[in-house]
């Protein structure tokens, strides 16, 4: 049958992709613990034992080690595993930290020009209706200057004066935002780098 024939070709196959399947989980992980700098935690008794020295290297001859270095391998094991994923939860808190303080700062600046532009606008409504009631009035009256102009004047410099007041207020909002922004920021990654400091002392002890 066809399967007999070629079953050796799928069962390599399959192995094939099963290993591809390993190599990339194995290599997501490694990357996890690289963006945590926590790389060197991975496999640290086999690291350790590859880099022992001539002499050292002699240890691996005793009959006894095996049994030894597997009870140590397995609780250094459990240790780095639990460490590992502690450090991962707290710099996946970090991200997402730096992550909403970039919103925070992106959405206070979007609002501060949309509030600066919506107010500008509508004081270019009131110049424009003015200015072509001033023209209307000239044309009427042969160009002759209206009393009532000067006080149309005085109501836009008004205008001008309270748009420059509310323009400095959305400035001084932005930057209350921004600096809010930035005590919070400060403040809870300060709060994940001392619980990762105090995951190192306790992972080294």
């Amino acid at each position: 049958m066809a399967y007999d024939e070629h079953k050796d070709e799928l069962g390599q196959a399959a192995e094939a992709d099963g290993n591809d399947a390993n190599d990339d989980a194995n290599a997501g992980m490694m990357a996890e613990l690289k963006d945590a700098k926590i790389e060197v935690t991975n496999d640290i008794f086999g690291a350790a034992i590859e880099n022992l020295d001539e002499d050292q290297s002699k240890l691996l001859l005793f009959t006894k080690f095996a049994d030894v270095s597997s009870t140590f391998t397995g609780a250094i094991e459990e240790l780095s595993i639990k460490f590992q994923g502690d450090m991962k939860i707290r710099r996946k808190q970090q991200k997402n930290v730096i992550k909403h303080c970039r919103q925070m700062l992106v959405d206070a600046e979007r609002k501060a020009e949309r509030d600066s532009i919506a107010l500008i606008e509508a004081y270019k409504k009131i110049e424009k209706h003015a200015y072509r009631r001033i023209e209307r009035d000239r044309s009427a009256t042969q160009q002759r200057p209206i009393k009532a102009h000067e006080e149309i004047k005085e109501q836009l410099d008004g205008k001008i004066n309270d748009l420059q007041s509310e323009l400095l207020e959305i400035e001084m909002k932005l930057q209350d935002a921004l600096t809010n922004s930035r005590k919070m920021f400060i403040s809870k990654i300060k709060g994940i780098i001392d619980e990762m400091g105090q995951l190192n002392q306790d992972y080294n002890i």
